[in-house]
């Protein structure tokens, strides 16, 4: 309990026996389902600081035997306040004036089509 205070998820990272059990069949994965882009690990280091295990190398790489699947890298990897990969493609957007490749320009990133059961209506009287 004690080793619990200084560093954080002690029991799961290393006495309990299903995150022992969980590392064996991480060595063999057959996806590399936890999305990162080249940048990730040189220069930006944003992941790799904020992973709440340090399962994240410098360079960038997860390690599958540390990771515990919490998804904070995906969030962080899809964040545009605090990846500076997804900051730097919004710029060069907003620079260009074009959403992206292959996309119409008249398109809102971030809002649904009018036809979407999520967009914002008028309610109707």
């Amino acid at each position: 309990m004690l080793a619990g205070l200084f560093v954080e998820r002690f029991y799961c990272r290393y006495l309990c026996p299903l995150g022992g059990a969980l590392a064996i069949p991480a060595r063999i994965r057959m996806f590399d389902w936890l999305e990162s882009y080249k940048d990730c690990g040189s220069p930006c280091q944003t992941c790799a600081n904020e992973c709440p295990v340090q399962a994240i190398h410098p360079t960038g790489e997860i390690n599958p035997n540390e990771c515990v699947n919490c998804l904070h890298c995906q969030v962080l990897y899809q964040s545009d306040t605090k990846c500076p990969v997804v900051i730097k493609k919004i710029k060069r957007r907003s620079k260009t004036g074009s959403p992206g490749p292959n996309l119409p320009p008249d398109l809102n990133l971030g809002r649904p089509p009018a036809n979407h059961p999520n967009a914002n209506k008028t309610p109707v009287s």
